[in-house]
């Protein structure tokens, strides 16, 4: 039985494309419509790392999807995103604390730490740096879990056909889809078809966490 003073982590993961934003926002409204007190996350908004970046190209403030997705990065970068990971993974159990004590119930994310995770493997893919896939091993037990994670499960080609597509590319789309299917068992992922229709999708999502809420 979940405690009541606890706050219920979801999450929505998946590749650039799938949906997860769109998603966010209706389940966004059908938990406040139904009398929760519910908190946004995006990891990349909360990186410290990515808070840094905006600063030094003093962009003050960041939207979803529109910072541009990088697909390379050097032995250092790749350390230093480990190693701000790390700081972030502690800020939010502090920040989640604080939520709790404003009275919130849930946190919903649309980035999680998951998909910052898979990121950096991704990134690691060409180098093959036992120093970084050392440091992706220790951060899967150390990031914040969630109570239930959604992966919008799709073929890259399904994402590829839709009238806004991902600049990265298929292939691109391919390999990250790769990487979550390799992480499905250590991650839980609840996987969610998610070449249905929107509304399916929110229900079929809706009616997976009533069982959750009812136990704060």
């Amino acid at each position: 039985m979940r405690n009541s003073q606890e706050i219920q982590f979801i999450a929505l993961a998946g590749v650039d494309g799938s949906g997860k934003s769109t998603q966010v926002e209706k389940v966004m409204e059908a938990l406040l419509a139904n009398g929760h007190k519910v908190a946004y996350f995006h990891a990349i908004e909360f990186s410290l790392a990515n808070r840094l970046s905006r600063l030094l190209r003093a962009k003050k403030t960041f939207a979803p999807g529109e910072e541009k997705a990088v697909t390379k990065a050097s032995l250092l970068s790749l350390i230093l995103r480990e190693k701000f990971m790390i700081l972030d993974c502690i800020r939010f159990h502090f920040w989640k604390r604080t939520l709790r004590l404003d009275g919130y119930d849930t946190i919903l994310s649309d980035r999680s730490f998951y998909d910052s995770l898979i990121n950096i493997e991704y990134l690691n893919r060409e180098k093959k740096s036992k120093l970084i896939a050392f440091g992706i091993q220790c951060l899967t037990y150390i990031i914040p879990k969630a109570d239930q994670v959604f992966f919008f499960d799709l073929k890259a080609s399904d994402i590829m056909s839709r009238s806004r597509v991902p600049e990265q590319g298929e292939k691109y789309l391919e390999e990250k889809l790769e990487l979550y299917q390799k992480y499905n068992t250590v991650f839980c992922l609840t996987s969610i078809d998610a070449t249905q229709s929107e509304e399916t999708i929110l229900a079929n999502i809706m009616s997976s966490l009533s069982g959750e809420h009812k136990k704060l």
